[in-house]
């Protein structure tokens, strides 16, 4: 790709490149530059370089401008896609300008793009929206720090990461987020013990870190049970910056609080429902409720039914792909002999010039201009004079198809 070619040449001249990438339609394509920028121009070469996924609001929901602002002084006005095949295969045309009194709406779209934040644009991919980000201190640029994912960090040493302070509305760079005296942990744990206690409220991890009087009982519960809410001691983190410990509310790490998970002991890397089950798993509680694990048969065979629809799919899919590249790989460049074998390498007739106004010369024809094309009647011959032939143009067109249908 010239375009990341000459982007990775200047920013080992030391030039501060910021690249703004439209997110409408993310892949992996876009997300790999998007990294290779971060992660390893930024992170390990050390170059001025950060690149974001653009996000969206009701005015703009697509980034389709493709160009480039300079210096602040000139900018380039193109029809270029930046991929690797639209500088290198297509006719593009691209102008640059340098003019500061054209380039300075050009930037103050370009900041509005860059500060632009919705709730789902993730730029390093790392499960943490960069309106999150961004609002908390933390970097939306970088997902791994070492080798460490930046969710799994713990900054304020509370034992919940930041990908749990995420998800519960915590502060991650403050270890009581409601500054109730009580730490985000011992309101965790203490949430937690509620959903099994049938005589006392429930309550919410996520109420329970934001909220001084989380069960709504009209007392906080700080006063009532202290800042240690009776007893409830916290494990030390021993680091810091160290992962989330055993505290976790996500103890099998499927994405679902171990307060609304029924299968709690999901195994690692499993796909779950929005209950936190497996498939394994809701078979296996279908068959201990009713004696017969076949109750699960059914749900299966319709996996098994949308597995198989899915590699139909894909294979018809590689194979247009592959049908495509095949086609690609044994097609010749059209030489000049081949090009004069199609067109002819006569030189005594061009293309005229059309200006789509009627010809005065279609006005009355003659029956002696009719005969200067046998075969073609009236109304065929006035519709080219109305594209703006010219009788003589016509002629040469005409006899020019009547020699190579001969």
């Amino acid at each position: 790709n010239p375009v990341v070619s000459a982007l990775e040449d200047a920013a080992q001249r030391d030039v501060s490149i910021r690249l703004i990438i439209n997110g409408a339609y993310l892949d992996e394509d876009i997300q790999d530059i998007v990294d290779r920028m971060n992660n390893d121009w930024n992170q390990t070469n050390g170059w001025d370089v950060s690149a974001i996924i653009m996000s969206e609001d009701d005015d703009v929901s697509k980034l389709h401008n493709k160009g480039a602002i300079v210096d602040g002084t000139s900018v380039l006005i193109s029809s270029i896609n930046w991929g690797d095949s639209a500088m290198v295969r297509n006719r593009e045309m691209g102008l640059i300008i340098d003019s500061t009194e054209i380039a300075t709406p050009y930037i103050n779209s370009w900041y509005a793009d860059w500060n632009r934040l919705d709730n789902v644009t993730d730029t390093d991919n790392d499960g943490l929206p960069d309106i999150w980000e961004v609002g908390n201190g933390l970097n939306r640029t970088i997902a791994m720090f070492g080798t460490t994912l930046e969710g799994d960090i713990d900054v304020d040493g509370d034992t919940l990461s930041n990908y749990d302070e995420y998800v519960l509305g915590g502060n991650p760079l403050s270890a009581d987020t409601d500054g109730d005296c009580i730490l985000d942990q011992i309101e965790v744990a203490w949430a937690q013990t509620t959903a099994l206690d049938s005589g006392i409220a429930d309550v919410s991890p996520y109420d329970a870190i934001n909220m001084a009087d989380a069960d709504g009982d009209g007392i906080n519960e700080a006063d009532a049970l202290g800042c240690d809410l009776g007893g409830i001691t916290p494990e030390p983190t021993g680091n810091e910056t160290n992962n989330t410990g055993n505290e976790s509310p996500d103890d099998d790490n499927d994405g679902i609080l171990d307060v609304d998970d029924d299968c709690p002991d999901t195994l690692p890397d499993t796909p779950t429902d929005i209950d936190g089950c497996s498939l394994a798993q809701l078979n296996q509680n279908a068959g201990d409720s009713s004696g017969e694990a076949e109750e699960g048969m059914g749900a299966t065979f319709m996996l098994l039914l949308m597995l198989g629809g899915a590699l139909l799919l894909i294979g018809a899919a590689n194979g247009i792909i592959q049908s495509r590249k095949e086609k690609s790989e044994v097609k010749d460049w059209v030489g000049e002999e081949e090009l004069n074998a199609v067109i002819g390498s006569s030189e005594s007739w061009e293309q005229p010039v059309l200006d789509g106004q009627a010809s005065d010369d279609q006005s009355g024809l003659s029956d002696q201009d009719l005969a200067r094309f046998p075969g073609w009647d009236k109304a065929m011959i006035e519709k080219y004079l109305e594209m703006g032939w010219s009788l003589d143009q016509l002629e040469e067109y005409y006899q020019q198809q009547m020699s190579e249908q001969s």
